[in-house]
């Protein structure tokens, strides 16, 4: 086998990491010909929403989300110094940063009261902490694992983040809790990856520790194929009975406490023993890097050696199946470095260039093309001498100038933030209905077909620039769209969902949940319909089971409804808004929002809840406060509302008003700047229809054009956010950076 983990982990931190180790270039690349590693290859690291630099010992770091001891998480736009001086060598991660000075390793973004140092999450802000290392030589860190080796070449990890079934009785825990591991060594090169390390040994044998993930996959498939038994089963002791004529209402245990037991005890055997598992095939190894669930080693002649999960060509062995051993990466014979993100890989080459393969979703390999199965040469660069790469943005260090990245920069760590266009139009013809999704936006158009642009509507195969264009989806006569289950609800009042997102962009199976649909609203946990004799139902979104419906019985003749994290509410035939509790049981008497006695339709956002009336005008209350009276917002003439996760907007006389938060340019306006009442969206007119996503907006004109706006890191606008990086950009220097520059 391959891999092992440190812990189950989500993925979502910046898989580097911290300064490559620079190791000698190869003499079979021209080592002769080639200058020393230039001292830049140790002074850069990326994280998925900031950046540091080392310089003269200080380290300094720029974007979002960057963790200092002693001060809250800093603002977007701040630049900030690490407290530490005389710096030698750093790493960072999500939600901490490493750093070794006067023969000491420190880190803050835990808790080092604790037995086992865990992320700090409430004040006072992270503190330092330093971790028993001696001689520390270098540190690296994935997610929440945190490697440093010694001077000596041993190797210490640490993980920080509670086991994913800690919840479990202690015989049922399968992910090993662990404050530090020593691993055997002494160590040449090492990497961690997603809950796993790897590394080259003094005597050039690939040790790895921890889970193995493509044990891990096989463990979910393994649930998987469980649910479909027992369904089958459940299916055929149901007929047997049926033609029987026998009562089979006896006691079974729950399928999912069934399958998750199998699931378990397939995943407990998907850690690798302590001593590690060690790998063939890989000759005279020089440096090694891992991503989420794979992991290459450059050698001494240029040639890499990828294992582990192929999936979107990480292994660049122009193949998408996993691999247990090492398989050459293709037409490659000439590599330098390596850089490995998640899941895409880059190399310099001999000569200065770059080359990349892998996921290129967000263009971290470059280009607009999809899945990348084998190196790919990267525009542009000529002169480089090192790569660093992220989970969606990858660099090239120069030999001279600024590092060249591509990628996603939308937390400002290559270029400066610029704003956003405000509105950007669709060109989509013949639009009959608006359907957006959290972050995708659909339309049907009068023919009936589904068009769909964003992530949603991307699929499988196609490139980046697919983002902004709408995309022709396998259904029709389809009226709304749910985002969790998805589901749908067509002409014919049928509402039916998907098991996932990809199913219901492929025209996958579907199951009735409720008949004679004519409205319907989903929350956070919750979903409801109501159905033409005026019925509500109501049930919980769940990807791994069929929806379980409920009937809400205190309530009736209701036309509309709104569901939140905590209640639902639903308009009534007489305009009166009848209230409930969704975490109590549906057969309850409702409670009567006080003031609404005219209303005809209703929206909610994450906050509140809003009606329009008959007379045009809009009422709003807090979710917390149902049975206060409304606030009014100064709208006359409100034709249609629509709410997202956190702002919400009115359509009145073909103009379009929003109000709530604008951090992703909700409002259309003033960015950054939330508003409690109506802003005017400025650029439209002869408006006759509006729907909402999680975060942005679309409008659809009488001339049946489209318009959008808000969040777009998605291409739900329809146009791609300028922070994708097609092309190699050179990176945006902070001020402290530039004023060095100009000292030396």
């Amino acid at each position: 086998m391959v891999l092992g983990l440190l812990g189950l982990l989500a993925s979502s931190g910046c898989p580097h990491k911290g300064p490559a180790t620079p190791s000698e270039p190869s003499a079979a690349v021209g080592a002769d010909e080639l200058d020393e590693p230039l001292e830049s290859s140790l002074t850069l690291a990326l994280c998925d929403a900031y950046a540091c630099e080392l310089r003269e010992g200080v380290l300094r770091c720029w974007g979002s989300d960057i963790v200092v001891p002693g001060a809250a998480t800093l603002d977007p736009e701040a630049l900030a110094s690490m407290p530490v001086d005389e710096v030698r060598r750093f790493a960072v991660g999500p939600d901490r940063i490493c750093v070794i000075s006067e023969r000491e390793l420190q880190c803050w973004g835990h808790d080092p009261d604790a037995d086992v140092p865990q992320l700090e999450d409430e004040d006072p802000p992270p503190s330092i902490e330093r971790l028993g290392v001696v001689e520390p030589a270098d540190v690296r860190i994935d997610d929440a694992t945190v490697c440093a080796r010694s001077s000596g070449g041993d190797l210490s990890c640490w993980t920080f983040e509670e086991p994913e079934d800690d919840d479990l009785p202690e015989d049922e825990v399968v992910s090993p809790w662990m404050e530090r591991h020593d691993l055997p060594g002494p160590v040449a090169a090492y990497d961690p990856g997603d809950a796993f390390v790897c590394a080259i040994m003094e005597d050039q044998r690939i040790s790895c520790w921890g889970r193995d993930p493509m044990h891990e996959e096989r463990a979910y498939r393994v649930w998987d194929q469980c649910m479909n038994e027992q369904s089958a089963s459940a299916a055929e002791e149901e007929e047997a009975c049926d033609e029987e004529f026998v009562d089979c209402d006896e006691e079974h245990e729950d399928p999912d406490a069934i399958c998750d037991r199998a699931e378990r005890e397939e995943l407990a055997e998907a850690w690798m023993p302590a001593s590690g598992i060690e790998l063939e095939g890989v000759p005279r190894p020089r440096a090694i890097e891992a991503g989420e669930d794979f992991a290459c080693a450059l050698t001494e002649d240029g040639r890499v050696f990828c294992w582990g999960s192929g999936d979107d060509g990480r292994l660049g062995n122009g193949a998408t199946v996993p691999s247990p051993v090492p398989v050459p990466v293709l037409g490659l014979d000439d590599a330098t470095a390596l850089a490995i993100g998640d899941d895409h890989a880059c190399v310099a080459r001999f000569g200065g260039g770059v080359a990349c393969w892998g996921n290129n979703l967000f263009s971290a390999v470059g280009g607009v093309e999809a899945d990348v199965l084998r190196p790919r040469v990267v525009e542009g660069i000529t002169d480089a001498t090192d790569v660093v790469a992220s989970w969606n943005l990858s660099c090239a260090i120069r030999r001279e100038g600024p590092p060249l990245c591509w990628g996603l920069d939308d937390d400002g760590r290559v270029r400066d933030r610029a704003p956003d266009p405000i509105v950007a139009p669709v060109p989509i013809d013949g639009v009959a209905h608006l359907l957006p999704l959290t972050n995708d936006s659909c339309a049907t158009r009068q023919d009936g077909s589904l068009w769909c642009w964003g992530r949603r509507g991307l699929g499988p195969g196609l490139h980046l620039d697919a983002y902004t264009k709408p995309r022709r989806l396998p259904h029709e006569g389809l009226v709304e769209l749910l985002p969790w289950g998805p589901c749908a609800r067509a002409e014919s009042g049928e509402l039916r969902c998907w098991r996932n997102d990809d199913e219901m962009v492929q025209g996958g199976p579907t199951v009735l949940v409720v008949s004679d649909v004519v409205a319907a609203d989903v929350g956070p946990t919750d979903a409801c319909a109501v159905t033409k004799d005026g019925q509500v139902h109501c049930w919980k979104h769940d990807a791994r089971a069929p929806p379980e419906v409920t009937p809400v019985t205190s309530v009736g003749k209701v036309v509309d409804v709104a569901v939140g994290a905590t209640h639902a509410c639903a308009v009534r035939r007489d305009r009166a808004v009848d209230c409930w509790s969704l975490s109590t049981r549906l057969s309850l008497p409702p409670t009567r929002l006080a003031g609404a006695s005219d209303a005809v339709g209703i929206v909610d956002t994450d906050t509140r809840v809003c009606v329009h009336t008959s007379k045009g005008r809009v009422q709003c209350w807090d979710w917390g406060h149902l049975g206060h009276s409304p606030y009014e917002q100064s709208l006359d003439g409100v034709e249609a509302l629509t709410g997202g996760s956190s702002h919400a907007c009115a359509l009145a006389k073909g103009k379009v008003w929003c109000w709530g938060r604008n951090d992703q340019r909700q409002l259309g306006s003033d960015a950054g700047r939330e508003s409690a009442g109506p802003v005017l969206v400025p650029g439209l007119d002869e408006v006759v229809e509006i729907a909402a996503g999680s975060s942005h907006t679309c409008a659809r004109r009488r001339d049946g054009k489209v318009l959008c706006w808000g969040r777009r890191i998605e291409g739900q606008l329809g146009v791609l956010p300028p922070s994708y990086l097609l092309e190699p950009t050179p990176m945006f220097s902070p001020g402290w950076l530039e004023s060095a520059a100009a000292i030396e």
